[in-house]
């Protein structure tokens, strides 16, 4: 505003101060932030306005993690952490030893602070992550010691499994020594066969580094034919899964020539493995000839699934429940009853199932 003085505000009229201009104020126009006219009664005048623009080209780049002593596995999840001014985005590169070569993990990744890392089969205790502006490589930082990559490996003592020929109702069992001549714990999360007529011991475990373990492959025939099958374990072994031929034959019974091949008594056998999964085997002696019931029941009593519905001769056998209903549905994890029925006899015993 002015009279006899001109004022001129910059904060939206809360201070005014002295404008430098000859005469009374008439009119101002303001075209644009740079551009102010002020119409006076001795003439038009124009502000003449200077910005002062703070500007600070400072950059700095610092690694957080891995900074060194960490111990990464192979196929897990890390992040590579940082903190950083001035930049837009960055490099992050690894290297396993002092004289090998950087490697990237990101070509170009926003400056967010963080990169997940999903961890190389490269195995070392000398790595090191750097991590620099994508712009012109500076400013830049790396891990200020070595940290490490490990991973397991895993190795088998049999190349193939032969049982050879086993009656049906029958059970055969080996062993297969498993090796951990890794430098990270070896998980075996699942072992299974593509065909029934065989069952592992345990289908899951853990290996320590340098380590070794057995399971026990059970053969169980249910039916005269030649079962051909493939054991996969699955773990977490950069070669997983691994994988082991299994052959055997079942035969059908002729005859009891030997009177010692029959049972002196009727029994239920504790079922092998128990707890149990996917699968477990549940053998039975009978003294007679006779019609022969095996059934499985949940906890509160209701039928799951009927294993033996028929008429055998006298003699021991051996039947692969496979943690189905009868319908063919997987049945949940929990405790079940199988009770066998012959003439007389009858005897109940409990499993776990365990997934």
């Amino acid at each position: 505003y002015g009279g006899s003085t001109s004022y001129l505000s910059s904060n939206a009229g809360a201070n005014f101060v002295s404008a430098s201009v000859s005469g009374a104020n008439y009119a101002i126009l303001a075209y644009d932030r740079a551009t102010f006219f002020a119409q006076q009664s001795q003439g038009i005048w124009r502000l003449g306005i200077t910005y002062s623009v703070p500007v600070s080209n400072t950059q700095a780049l610092s690694l957080l993690t891995p900074n060194g002593g960490e111990v990464w596995q192979y196929n897990t999840v890390h992040n590579i952490t940082w903190s950083s001014t001035g930049i837009a985005n960055v490099k992050i590169d690894y290297k396993t030893s002092p004289s090998s070569s950087w490697q990237t993990i990101a070509a170009s990744t926003p400056n967010t602070g963080s990169y997940a890392w999903k961890i190389p089969n490269t195995v070392t205790t000398q790595a090191r992550v750097r991590v620099s502006d994508v712009a012109d490589n500076t400013p830049t930082d790396s891990s200020n010691n070595f940290f490490s990559i490990t991973a397991s490996a895993i190795a088998v003592n049999r190349s193939e499994i032969q049982f050879g020929t086993i009656q049906v109702g029958q059970q055969a069992i080996d062993t297969v020594l498993i090796t951990n001549s890794g430098t990270a714990p070896l998980v075996v999360a699942n072992v299974s066969f593509d065909i029934v007529g065989y069952v592992v011991s345990r289908s899951s475990f853990t290996v320590p580094a340098a380590g070794s373990d057995t399971i026990k492959v059970l053969f169980v025939p249910y039916m005269q034919k030649t079962y051909n099958a493939t054991m996969t374990m699955v773990s977490n072994a950069p070669s997983s899964p691994t994988t082991i031929p299994v052959f055997g034959v079942g035969q059908n019974p002729t005859s009891v020539a030997d009177g010692s091949e029959i049972p002196l008594y009727y029994a239920l056998e504790q079922n092998f493995p128990n707890p149990f999964n996917p699968s477990t085997v549940i053998s039975y002696s009978i003294v007679n000839d006779g019609f022969v019931s095996l059934k499985v029941f949940n906890s509160i009593g209701q039928e799951v699934g009927t294993l033996i519905d028929e008429v055998q001769k006298a003699g021991k056998y051996s039947v692969q429940f496979n943690a189905e209903s009868t319908g063919g549905q997987s049945v949940p994890t929990g405790i079940y009853f199988y009770k066998l029925s012959s003439g007389t006899f009858s005897s109940t015993k409990k499993m776990l199932l365990l997934k």
